[in-house]
């Protein structure tokens, strides 16, 4: 069977990692790529035999195209502020420390929506916000060796079954919302301090272009079907 997608044939013996860079870099493919979106609470949710299969073998069952997330290559480094985080069963706790002061963000773990859910936010006053300036305007971003092997390891066991991934982070808002005031006191606090809320905003998206920066001078050392 061919497919016809412009003037090309395109057979349709594509492996998952051909078909998600063709379809990236929006060249002809054999199929759309097609991958559903499965976390540790799928599974749970469905009966025999599904119930009993992890989130790979449901992949391969329903023959969906998977990107797998692999090991960061970077790592933070601080000089005058602390960032420490510590599990105790379904509780996390994130401390941010900076000269100025102190705050703690509090997550929960959901059993059923199988995800972390916060249940205090660190920032909720003007002081607040000028820690969390402090916190990120310290940040160096740098290569973790370890890490990157672990990386190459992955990326080698992974072959043609899936395209890898890696992230590095959520946008400035997106954070700031969901982790660092919630929905309410995030638009109080925006509307109240503009100013202080956009300069922590710009501190905090330098560390992801700084983070971007170095994943991509990493995978420049790979060939070009990464």
């Amino acid at each position: 069977m061919l497919l016809l997608i412009g003037e090309k044939n395109v057979t349709e013996n594509m492996t998952v990692k051909e078909r998600w860079l063709a379809t990236i870099h929006m060249k002809p493919v054999d199929r759309l790529p097609f991958w559903p979106k499965l976390d540790g609470a799928y599974p749970k949710a469905q009966e025999t035999p599904f119930g009993d299969m992890s989130n790979d073998c449901i992949h391969d069952w329903i023959g969906s195209d998977q990107h797998k997330q692999i090991a960061g290559c970077v790592r933070e480094v601080r000089k005058r502020t602390t960032v420490t985080t510590i599990r105790n069963a379904d509780t996390m706790r994130t401390v941010f420390r900076s000269p100025h002061g102190e705050l703690q963000l509090v997550k929960k773990f959901d059993e059923p929506s199988h995800a972390w859910h916060p249940t205090e936010f660190p920032v909720k006053t003007l002081d607040d916000i000028k820690i969390m300036i402090d916190v990120f305007e310290d940040v160096e971003v740098v290569l973790d060796k370890d890490q990157l092997a672990l990386a190459k390891e992955q990326y080698r066991d992974i072959g043609e079954q899936a395209i890898t991934t890696n992230g590095i982070g959520e946008s400035p808002l997106m954070y700031w919302v969901e982790w660092m005031a919630g929905v309410g006191n995030a638009h109080f606090l925006l509307a109240d301090y503009p100013q202080e809320v956009e300069t922590l905003f710009e501190a905090m998206h330098s560390v992801l272009i700084a983070n971007t920066k170095l994943i991509c001078e990493w995978v420049k050392q790979y060939p070009t079907r990464m």
